[in-house]
């Protein structure tokens, strides 16, 4: 995994077969609201996308990511979903620009003004028969300097705005009652690509983000096909680095019920400084056969004081997605537009 942090390369790669990338945001806010928003060019945990992968690896076939664009959106209120969405669609239904951010799927728009930050807007379907509506701004409070480590790599972590100020107003309308949720809140960008499944290269994946009141503090632990490597970055209020380099890790392993493998706490220590961050997943808030994500109490150890805060967690067994026992159950929550 190579990390950057480079706004202009938070464009559209327009990679080829069996490639994957997307656009990711997220948020949460004091009053017990929070919310995950992606957008996918070429879905990694699409079981359709999947199949023509394994097809093009038997010699047959093509497995366009084009076909396989999807938006991603899960609004939730106390630590419980409220609003799922995951829509699959086809090319046609998909737009990037090269030179901008600028991204569309279905009818879900991002793109970026550099007085009003990114600017997303939704419009689509949910489950339990609702449709969800609106619009989020993430203004940025700095862009990062990162380049680490030198070499390259065919899978990207682009952290390009690891801290940003959130507003924005949703509507969501159900079968009996509508109702509208204002949102003001932290939250925080980041731009993944590759030119390759992600399985290919690794076992498992942890991440991490959490926002204490003059940090920002990211980690991520994934273990590959040789030896495990984590990561730890810690920014201060003005976006300069504390610390971003590689760290030592301790963790307590836990399987979910649905076999997942996670760190119920890890403890990461920097190779460099007094700088210590222990994690402790407390409410489980997505799961499935290959993924989970939390919202998890993190504690970050510095050399003056400690503070503590929530942040989003996940961990994540890409090879999961090629097992086709899964598929099924993968396929459930997917609406699929031709």
């Amino acid at each position: 995994m190579k990390i950057i942090s480079d706004l202009s390369d938070d464009v559209w790669h327009k990679l080829g077969n069996s490639s994957y990338e997307w656009w990711y945001f997220d948020a949460i806010a004091d009053n017990g609201y929070s919310f995950v928003v992606t957008f996918f060019y070429g879905l990694p945990f699409s079981p359709y996308y999947n199949e023509k992968i394994v097809q093009l690896e038997e010699g047959k076939g093509l497995a366009d990511p084009s076909n396989h664009v999807a938006f991603y959106f899960c609004l939730y209120e106390n630590a419980r979903p409220i609003a799922y969405i995951l829509s699959e669609y086809t090319s046609k239904n998909f737009f990037a620009s090269e030179s901008k951010v600028d991204v569309k799927v279905g009818n879900n728009l991002l793109t970026y003004d550099q007085e009003q930050g990114f600017l997303i807007k939704i419009n689509d379907l949910a489950l339990w028969g609702r449709k969800v509506e609106g619009e989020i701004a993430f203004k940025p409070e700095f862009f990062p300097s990162i380049n680490w480590p030198s070499k390259t790599s065919e899978h990207i972590w682009n952290c390009v705005a690891p801290r940003c100020q959130v507003h924005g107003e949703l509507t969501i309308t159900g079968l009996i009652k509508k109702r509208k949720i204002a949102l003001q809140a932290i939250g925080y960008h980041d731009h993944n690509y590759g030119s390759q499944p992600m399985h290919k290269d690794m076992k498992r994946w942890h991440w991490g983000r959490v926002h204490p009141k003059e940090q920002t503090v990211i980690y991520y632990i994934i273990e590959n096909n040789n030896e495990p490597e984590a990561f730890l970055m810690v920014l201060n209020d003005e976006g300069k680095t504390i610390y971003c380099n590689q760290a030592i890790y301790q963790f307590k392993p836990k399987k979910d019920l649905m076999g997942v493998e996670y760190f119920s706490q890890i403890k990461l220590n920097s190779k460099e400084t007094n700088l210590i961050i222990n994690i402790e997943k407390t409410y489980k808030v997505d799961q499935g056969p290959f993924y989970l994500r939390f919202l998890a109490s993190q504690k970050l150890e510095l050399e003056t004081e400690t503070v503590e805060n929530i942040g989003f967690a996940e961990a994540f067994e890409p090879a999961k997605l090629f097992v086709k026992a899964y598929w099924p159950f993968i396929k459930m929550p997917i609406r699929k537009y031709s």
